[in-house]
């Protein structure tokens, strides 16, 4: 009976050593890499979206993937519709019994390329922050001044979507204009 139990004892140590090998073997750079290519092909193949990012990380036992460096479009456009410097994404616990939820999703400095619905001026010398609504038309974001870019006024602040970056090299940006604008919230429509 002794010899049973130490010999069940050894197996369960082995397996838990094994297990523990294992989920090492998934951290390495060279297996990340592979996972995140995996991630990109399956992606491009099942929802036409191009994935780029710099860098993957997970962690299988808080059931968390993080991404840097992203950025996300279409496979038949040239120019990424999403870029953030990190996505974070939590699984439910779901996840043991085969069902996949998505509990959480974090953003850092999500960033759109917009085009300007207006003419915007902006002060030569000094990068302006100008406060835009968002509005999809085709397959562009346009931008159109929240209001009065004072301050001390609320109603601008309260119904911007994003912060367009004017870059101090610029004293306007003209209609049509590309630039990139720092989301501040998605517009009532939702990204489409």
């Amino acid at each position: 009976m002794r010899t049973l139990l130490r010999r069940l004892a050894v197996a369960a140590a082995l397996l838990a050593g094994l297990i523990l090998i294992a989920l090492a073997a998934l951290q390495l750079p060279w297996v990340r890499g592979r996972v995140l290519d995996r991630a990109r092909g399956y992606a491009a193949q099942e929802f036409g979206v191009a994935l780029r990012a710099s860098s993957l990380g997970y962690n299988l036992l808080t059931r968390s993937i993080e991404l840097r460096g992203l950025s996300v479009g279409s496979t038949s456009a040239a120019d990424p519709f999403l870029e953030s410097d990190r996505l974070v994404v939590v699984i439910g616990p779901e996840i043991f019994r085969g069902r996949v939820t998505i509990t959480r999703i974090s953003l850092d400095r999500p960033r759109l390329p917009v085009r300007a619905a207006a003419r915007i001026e902006s002060r030569a010398g000094r990068t302006d922050f100008v406060r835009v609504t968002l509005e999809r038309r085709g397959d562009a974001w346009w931008a159109l001044p929240a209001g009065d870019q004072v301050s001390g006024h609320l109603t601008p602040q309260s119904r911007a979507h994003a912060l367009l970056v004017v870059p101090e090299e610029v004293k306007a940006l003209d209609e049509g204009g590309a630039a990139e604008a720092l989301l501040l919230r998605w517009p009532e429509a939702g990204p489409s």
